[in-house]
């Protein structure tokens, strides 16, 4: 699958993460991890708005963070 926006990019990202292979040793990583994870790949990209990287990054780390929290 080749990505070329963001909004791909965010998809395969969590659909990746609730598959579970974004780990670390047992425990999926964290919604900041994963952040970090989303804004080095849309940078590895293209060129996007920051702006933009930032949001959607922020998107992500809450999601993943809500979605932990409703496990425990």
């Amino acid at each position: 699958m080749r990505i070329t926006n963001l909004e791909d990019l965010s998809n395969h990202l969590l659909d990746q993460w609730n598959a579970g292979h974004y780990t670390a040793g047992e425990s999926l990583l964290s919604g900041r991890k994963m952040a970090e994870i989303y804004i080095r790949k849309a940078h590895d990209i293209g060129c996007f708005e920051e702006a933009e990287v930032m949001w959607n990054a922020e998107q992500i780390e809450e999601w993943i963070e809500d979605t932990m929290n409703k496990w425990r």
